[in-house]
């Protein structure tokens, strides 16, 4: 994880966890293995402090003016990092996912998606055809699913 980022409400930081790993690894590893032997995700975790960035040379007046940013518990990211791990490699070895399927898959990035997308636009364009397009973004959906649902 990338070291020097603000903390979450918690005032923990992504150094002072690495610090409990070194200091005692195998206490570090049973507490997030009791997360997922129990199905258990602390709502603590979970909980995000919204902080609200002014954006360069904006009315301050206008709530639009203002990037937010979500500050979360370290100890959640470290378990969203690992559950979302764990599913990739389960979908991967089990060859679960599709071809056309890009997010979260190692050498299938966006840029091979995009090239996808331009070979068939043209194809139909020679052929005189329309094309229509719709995208799903399902971003940060993880925060919004429910937990049990999950499990």
């Amino acid at each position: 994880m990338k070291r020097g980022g603000d903390p979450g409400y918690d005032g923990w930081t992504t150094e002072l966890v690495e610090e409990c790993y070194f200091t005692d690894s195998e206490w570090f590893t049973q507490v997030l293995n009791a997360c997922f032997i129990n199905g258990f995700f602390p709502e603590n975790w979970k909980t995000a402090e919204v902080v609200l960035i002014p954006k360069e040379g904006k009315d301050l007046k206008d709530y639009k003016s203002y990037r937010s940013n979500c500050l979360l518990p370290v100890w959640g990211k470290i378990v969203d990092k690992l559950i979302a791990n764990r599913l990739t490699y389960f979908l991967e070895e089990n060859k679960i996912l599709k071809n056309n399927q890009y997010g979260f898959r190692k050498y299938n990035s966006t840029v091979n998606v995009l090239q996808g997308v331009t070979e068939f636009i043209g194809e139909l364009k020679a052929l005189s055809k329309v094309t229509c397009m719709v995208s799903l973004d399902t971003e940060n959906a993880f925060n919004s699913v429910r937990w049990n649902n999950i499990k």
